[in-house]
């Protein structure tokens, strides 16, 4: 039989191993874990990379398709849909763009631009207008924002830009560029894990420069995000410039009295006759003195002043205009009104009851050319760049 003592001795040493076994499992529920994570590691850091591989990135809107559309904006705006309040605007969709013809469909990295949501908005300013070009295709959207109005280097468009002067949105283009950026970190970054090689990542673009004038050979330049070997961007816009004058001689016709000849004839005793063009007048003034006059006035004749006009005036019976001169295009005339009446009859003797013999004198009303000089404005396409340079890291 066991004593007391042996009996709670083995009691003890059963506590014991009992203790001894709870405190092994303790430890296996605590190292199992991490032993099984240290062994899926290599597994879910390629997932993640793999996983981060395939974000999609978001590429800018192509800079031609912008160009396109706000040149069609310019086309489409005229002088009956622009907005004639200040600060109030209109707007035109890609799609009544191209409904009416002024555009087709336009693609950006191969995505078609959606004709609902892009559009071309212009706004009344106090002078000009400012005119947004919005496009959205696919993921990527951007805009420009150009100030337009009626100048007299437009052309056949009735709003074109103010020197061309493009504004862009810099902060928006410089916070795209991050974007890039950072998701061509984010690449480099799981690339380096894959294969256990170092890249360097591509530094963001500056502001862009004011323009400059440049040949009209100059090509557009858009980098794309992971080329590490294009470190400058380039833009461009042209417009009509006046690089001289031209001198245009210029001839037009206008209406003269002439004198043809002098002859004697048996006339009424009572007055004056004259053949115009073979008609016989006859009048008690002295119609033959308005050759001699000068801006002064007779009995027979009154001067009525200067008269400007872009055409020829017609004289005729009591009226007649003397030509002065022209100058940019204006013809001016000395306006002479004849005091008596002029009648037309079909003799030298009709209706007298008393004649004579008189001196008729024959006149001839023509054409008379004369010829003018202008001056007009020489236009050339001139071209001008904007820049931005990668800044290094």
């Amino acid at each position: 039989m066991y004593t007391d003592n042996e009996k709670s001795y083995s009691f003890r040493n059963l506590l014991i191993k009992i203790f001894i076994i709870l405190v092994i499992i303790i430890i296996l529920i605590w190292i199992v874990p991490k032993f099984l994570s240290y062994k899926k590691g290599p597994n879910s850091t390629k997932k993640v990379a793999s996983k981060t591989s395939n974000t999609v990135l978001v590429s800018k809107v192509s800079s031609s398709a912008l160009r396109k559309l706000e040149k069609a904006g310019l086309k489409y705006y005229k002088k009956e849909n622009v907005p004639t309040e200040e600060s109030k605007s209109v707007k035109v969709t890609l799609k009544d763009l191209k409904k009416d013809g002024y555009i087709t469909d336009l693609k950006s990295n191969n995505k078609v631009c959606d004709k609902d949501s892009s559009y071309v908005m212009l706004t009344k300013n106090k002078d000009d207008y400012t005119m947004k070009s919005y496009l959205k295709c696919g993921s990527s959207k951007d805009y420009i924002l150009s100030s337009v109005g009626e100048y007299s280097y437009c052309g056949d468009s009735y709003l074109c830009k103010k020197n061309n002067t493009i504004k862009t949105d810099d902060d928006k283009d410089k916070s795209k560029d991050d974007n890039n950026n950072n998701n061509n970190s984010d690449n480099n970054t799981n690339n380096n894990s894959s294969n256990g090689s170092e890249s360097k990542s591509l530094g963001e673009f500056g502001s862009w420069s004011e323009y400059v004038r440049t040949s009209c050979d100059t090509k557009e330049v858009v980098c794309n995000k992971d080329d590490s070997n294009c470190l400058q961007e380039v833009k461009l816009y042209s417009r009509n410039e006046i690089v001289g004058t031209k001198t245009i001689t210029n001839t037009f016709d206008h209406t003269a009295l002439k004198y043809v000849s002098t002859k004697t004839q048996s006339v009424c005793s009572s007055y004056n006759y004259y053949v115009i063009n073979n008609t016989i007048f006859r009048t008690r003034g002295n119609y033959g003195e308005i050759l001699q006059l000068g801006k002064t006035s007779t009995s027979s004749w009154s001067y009525k002043g200067q008269i400007s006009t872009t055409t020829t005036p017609r004289f005729g019976g009591n009226e007649y205009y003397k030509y002065v001169g022209t100058q940019n295009g204006t013809h001016y005339f000395d306006y002479y009104k004849y005091n008596l009446s002029m009648e037309k009859v079909s003799s030298f003797t009709y209706g007298c009851t008393n004649t004579t013999t008189g001196n008729v004198i024959y006149y001839s009303v023509y054409k008379q050319p004369e010829t003018y000089k202008t001056t007009e404005n020489v236009y050339a396409t001139a071209c001008y760049k904007s820049v931005r340079n990668r800044i290094s890291k």
